[in-house]
């Protein structure tokens, strides 16, 4: 599949999602990848036990170790995604970071409601793009969303993992591409299931965006500074 021709949705909502958008090939690749990456123990980012008691994160995190795989670099600097990233945002698109968060069966994560860029910042300044190797659906959990969130500054979520009006849930597929505006609100479900989870995420943001524009998230208990 080539770059899509119609973003409006991620303009609109906040998000898209774009169905096989990698072949067979590229999505047996992903899949390796990220299971070697996630064997690598000593290359996981530190557990902050007051962050994963509050948000109720126990996934394992890679930060920016895409490029101790060949086949995760392979994905990372595709033409395709370059495709995608380059109609995002032109010719100011500019890598930002990659995370690849493995949630390991029955550690049953849920991600509590949040925004990746505080609203601050503004919408479309930094993007998402997130591949899910192993799949989704209603026991593994999939990904809840606010349509509209990443251009509204008061969304009315009060509680951390409580539904919200308006949201829905997605399922991202294997070969699925799920472009999210990191202003959009957004929470993750249980994984119910006997098997893990990933989401491989490369980060793009506007070449104006400050570096910074990850480091403030922004939950419903407050600012959380994940460098502090």
């Amino acid at each position: 599949m080539n770059a899509p021709t119609d973003l409006s949705p991620l303009h609109r909502d906040g998000f898209v999602l774009l169905r096989q958008f990698l072949d067979e090939g590229e999505h047996a690749q992903l899949a390796h990848g990220c299971r070697l990456l996630a064997g690598r123990v000593a290359d996981r980012s530190p557990v902050d036990p007051v962050f994963q008691s509050e948000h109720g994160s126990t996934s394992h995190t890679f930060v920016n170790k895409h490029s101790l795989v060949a086949e995760l670099n392979a994905i990372a600097s595709s033409r395709k995604i370059e495709a995608v990233s380059a109609q995002i945002f032109g010719a100011d698109a500019v890598f930002h970071m990659s995370l690849l968060q493995h949630n390991e069966a029955g550690r049953s994560q849920a991600l509590a409601w949040h925004r990746d860029v505080a609203f601050r910042f503004g919408a479309m300044q930094m993007c998402n793009l997130l591949l899910y190797p192993l799949g989704t659906d209603r026991q593994r959990g999939g990904i809840r969303v606010v349509p509209g969130s990443h251009r509204t500054e008061h969304v009315a979520v009060t509680d951390s993992f409580a539904p919200v009006a308006g949201e829905r849930e997605l399922f991202p597929q294997p070969r699925d591409l799920l472009i999210l505006d990191g202003a959009c609100y957004h929470a993750v479900s249980a994984n119910r299931s006997l098997e893990d989870r990933m989401a491989f995420n490369l980060r793009f943001r506007h070449r104006q965006a400050p570096k910074e524009v990850t480091r403030y998230g922004e939950y419903p208990t407050g600012v959380v500074d994940y460098l502090s």
